[in-house]
């Protein structure tokens, strides 16, 4: 008889491989930029290198589903990132202000409050947060489901989301970049972390991942020159968007391949310092690529000499925005912000469990 586990037994486990997935997540998504930043969206390089990364963003979801889904729910963690949000967002703009001037008091409000008005530098980080406030209704579903019937559930949403591109869409959520999606992903990382995963060798995942984004690039080219009177060109940037069904069977491969490698307990310490930046690494990314991308883009270099400035300039970037992250922590506990926003989510969790 297959064992059922349940949340409270699993509650307080710490997955270390999984703590890396973030960083490595993250660096997926600094290297995605750079590359759409550096060649043209109609090159070989962009479409293989799109392929292999587009995923990232769908394993931060997912990783919150497998991670979250068998805690307690944080009131301080969600109010302390949508802090660090409003200061990474009123930074930058006072930045891009003193450099190219026009500064407006408008902008400067906007760029104060990110999740509320959509600034596009942080398109994630908005629905990211409504996600984490949802966490505990998503944690009471999850523990309610039965396997059977939360399967189905997630059968059925994995199609609708792959046939939603072809239709008209009026929900808006067709590109895969909002809430629903994230639910939706949250959901499948709950699952695997209650039933377990069903592919357990490292290098099966392995394969799944690499053939998925094969099959993205594959597909999309393709789908390119498909020439039939119903087929609309527009189809085949569905090969380049989050929901695609192999973007998230590549980003699925990778949970399963890190939540099980066997790394050692003795590493926890520091996998667990350097996965706590992963998000602010984030933050603070598309801001430096925004400035500093000029420098690769030479267009006499070949295309492996571009291939290896990209990915030594991303490497130069993650390491940056580690940096700036580690600064802002620091800063935070010195101002006290940590000890507030714990201190303000003890007392949100004390009502909530009255």
């Amino acid at each position: 008889m297959e064992k059922k586990l349940t949340l409270e037994s699993q509650s307080g486990k710490r997955n270390i491989g999984v703590d890396l997935l973030r960083l490595v997540a993250v660096f997926m998504i600094v290297l995605l930029h750079v590359v759409r930043g550096t060649f043209p969206a109609s090159s070989a390089a962009y479409i293989w290198c799109d392929a292999f990364l587009l995923g990232a963003f769908n394993v931060i979801a997912l990783i919150a589903g497998y991670a979250y889904c068998a805690e307690k729910f944080n009131p301080g963690r969600t109010i302390r990132l949508w802090i660090t949000g409003i200061f990474y967002g009123a930074v930058f703009y006072l930045i891009t202000s003193a450099v190219k001037g026009g500064f407006s008091w408008t902008k400067f409000i906007k760029n104060f409050f990110p999740v509320l008005t959509g600034n596009s530098y942080f398109w994630f980080f908005a629905p990211y947060i409504l996600l984490l406030l949802l966490v505990p209704v998503f944690n009471f579903a999850v523990e309610k489901l039965p396997r059977k019937g939360y399967l189905i559930g997630l059968c059925f949403f994995t199609v609708f989301f792959s046939l939603v591109q072809f239709a008209a869409d009026p929900w808006g959520i067709a590109d895969g970049r909002s809430i629903l999606w994230l639910a939706y992903l949250y959901f499948i990382g709950a699952y695997f972390r209650k039933y377990g995963f069903p592919v357990r060798k490292w290098w099966a995942n392995l394969c799944i991942f690499v053939c998925s984004s094969a099959a993205t690039a594959g597909l999309f080219l393709l789908a390119q020159n498909i020439n039939v009177k119903f087929w609309d060109p527009r189809y085949a940037n569905y090969f380049h968007q989050y929901n695609c069904i192999f973007a998230l069977a590549g980003a699925i491969a990778l949970l399963a391949l890190f939540a099980q490698l066997p790394i050692k307990e003795s590493a926890e310490k520091t996998m667990r310092y350097f996965s706590a930046h992963s998000l602010g690494i984030y933050l603070s990314q598309s801001f430096l690529i925004l400035y500093f991308i000029q420098l690769i883009n030479h267009s006499e270099w070949n295309i492996g000499l571009r291939l290896v400035t990209v990915l030594g300039f991303s490497v130069c970037i993650f390491f940056a925005a580690f940096i700036i992250e580690a600064v802002r922590k620091l800063l935070f506990r010195f101002a006290k912000i940590d000890a507030l926003t714990d201190l303000i989510g003890k007392k949100i969790q004390g009502k909530t469990e009255e």
